[in-house]
């Protein structure tokens, strides 16, 4: 799955999730109901069927970054490779997302994405690939790999990364990572009083 897509043509969400049926099909043949189908129960799944009748072209930037993981969930490969799927998402939406490529990898599928958000790794990833400059830095477990110092390094900036303890007893600690950059004075909020 690519980080964008565009096309010319007034494809709609549907058309485009249908395009991953593509290595399913013979050479001269069209989907089939059954790709029509399995395109609808994607879209279902991932929350945006909604999107089905809408030109592509015409959905946010969120909407086409969703409808394109859809397109690559459709397919039904033993490998999916992700150009940072949650790019253009907001926390809702990121969240499911990793959640359900979590439940991919889970069934057996192998998930290869990149971020340029470590948390991702540290939460979901069984295994991480850290990169500079086009070479691999280090390869093996994300707590062993995602440290404030290399991240520091990679990153051109100083990095922390924290335990969170989370609310519900059940889930027990996580990790987040912090940019330490100086904080700028408050500025006072001046409230219109006069606004309704």
């Amino acid at each position: 799955m690519p980080q964008t897509s565009t096309t010319v043509f007034p494809f709609t969400a549907l058309d485009m999730v249908v395009m991953g049926r593509t290595p399913h099909l013979a050479i001269t043949a069209t989907p089939s109901p059954a790709d029509q189908r399995a395109a609808h129960s994607t879209l279902a799944n991932l929350g945006i069927d909604h999107l089905a009748s809408r030109t592509f072209t015409q959905l946010s930037g969120g909407e086409r970054q969703l409808a394109l993981i859809a397109r690559a969930l459709v397919q039904q490969a033993p490998v999916l490779v992700l150009d940072e799927p949650t790019a253009a998402l907001d926390y809702g939406n990121e969240v499911h997302i990793l959640t359900v490529l979590t439940e991919q990898a889970a069934a057996g599928h192998t998930v290869l994405m990149t971020t340029h958000q470590p948390g991702h790794a540290l939460i979901y990833a069984t295994r991480a690939v850290l990169m500079h400059a086009g070479a691999i830095v280090a390869d093996c477990p994300p707590e062993q790999i995602i440290t404030s110092d290399r991240l520091t390094d990679l990153y051109g900036t100083p990095i922390h990364i924290t335990p969170v303890t989370l609310p519900n007893p059940d889930a027990g600690i996580t990790y987040t990572c912090i940019p330490i950059v100086a904080r700028r004075p408050a500025n006072h909020c001046q409230e219109n009083k006069d606004r309704p």
